[in-house]
């Protein structure tokens, strides 16, 4: 539901500091230098970031950059008051309390939304947060975590569910399967799926990141992400049941944060988020002092997913996580 990015050609935004360029012509990056927790410290992470905003207006530079950083809840108001824009903010668990991982963005005027599709995507969180989640309405068999012996005997499976969202060439097939293989081999992802008369018909992936924040320590944090249900199967509820037994098992780890970045182009994937107990930071505006912030909680303009709905250059996310990991 949340598209496969790898096959999309995109890499998760940087984990480390200073930022670099990403695919999708944006400077991404994760601030480790501290936690922001004063007007200070506000004031120091800014003039990095204007700094990089000022470099955007060069020819060929990207026209994007999405900073990551730990805040204290108390701090993002700091942050807007240097005039940084944070579009979003997820809370950590296990760590102390109120920090939060703060989404801070700059776009060239290109590339935002306008007051138009940020009110259809208002509405449709709105709708979204009003549904009663549905249960799986298909006899699949139950959820199970692959193990590395599986890799060889589904990676086709996988495959073709990812295929779902590339071009239908030989050239093509052959990416989708390489990328099966890169993904499911990938130690640091924790990949559940669904089988049913003999084939995989839906999986959810958990992808995990260490990040180290200087005087915090290391954090974890983990994407429910590559996500896919064969189209023959959707509706049915069994996103909500392969992402929830993966997120059950998650816990068994404590990650200091789990979350997804869902397409606001494709309902479906929203609805989804929902259903399987994600929160929308959307809604959580007024809790940072951010209420004078329309689109927080979306990631405005952030990437082009080949979905065949969206007809502007890229895309716009909503971010959602998991409460009380």
């Amino acid at each position: 539901m949340d598209l496969p990015a790898r096959l999309k050609g995109l890499e998760a935004a940087s984990a480390h500091w200073p930022p670099q360029p990403a695919s999708q012509n944006r400077l991404c990056g994760f601030y480790t230098d501290g936690v922001i927790d004063s007007a200070q410290d506000a004031a120091a992470f800014a003039v990095q970031f204007f700094e990089h905003q000022n470099d955007m207006a060069a020819e060929g530079s990207p026209d994007r950059l999405s900073f990551r950083v730990v805040a204290h809840a108390g701090a993002l108001s700091l942050l807007d008051a240097q005039g940084v824009t944070v579009e979003g903010a997820l809370p950590l668990s296990y760590t102390e309390p109120n920090l939060v991982v703060a989404y801070t963005a700059a776009n060239l005027p290109g590339r935002t939304m306008s007051d138009a599709q940020l009110a259809r995507h208002h509405g449709l969180l709105v709708e979204a947060k009003s549904r009663t989640p549905k249960d799986a309405r298909c006899p699949a068999a139950e959820p199970r975590l692959l193990t590395p012996e599986d890799v060889d005997s589904v990676a086709a499976d996988f495959a073709k569910l990812y295929m779902v969202f590339s071009p239908s060439t030989m050239s093509g097939i052959k990416r989708a399967l390489a990328s099966a293989y890169e993904l499911l081999g990938d130690p640091n992802n924790t990949v559940a799926y669904i089988e049913q008369d003999g084939h995989i018909v839906s999986t959810a992936m958990a992808e995990h990141s260490a990040v180290d924040v200087a005087g915090l320590g290391k954090l974890e944090l983990v994407e429910i992400t590559e996500a896919s249900t064969h189209p023959a199967y959707r509706g049915l509820g069994l996103y909500k049941r392969v992402s929830g037994y993966l997120i059950e098992r998650l816990r068994h780890g404590q990650p200091n944060l789990v979350y997804g970045e869902s397409n606001l182009a494709q309902p479906g994937v929203v609805f989804a988020a929902h259903d399987n107990g994600r929160r929308f930071a959307h809604f959580e505006a007024a809790e940072y002092s951010m209420g004078h912030r329309p689109a927080f909680g979306i990631l405005q303009q952030n990437f082009h997913v080949a979905d065949g709905v969206e007809t502007r250059p890229y895309n716009d996310f909503a971010i959602s996580y998991v409460p009380s990991m």
